[in-house]
């Protein structure tokens, strides 16, 4: 049988089986991981 690819199968992070994320949704997290990693990584977006 061969393997079934698909956009998760290729992520490094595992995605919990859910719907996919909405595009505000997907800003949002990624403003508040900016945030965490501090001015740098703020200033690079």
């Amino acid at each position: 049988m061969s393997p079934v690819w698909s956009a998760r199968s290729v992520n490094k992070r595992p995605m919990p089986p859910r719907d996919p994320l909405k595009q505000c949704e997907q800003k949002a997290l990624i403003e508040r991981e900016a945030e965490k990693e501090g001015p740098l990584a703020t200033s690079l977006t």
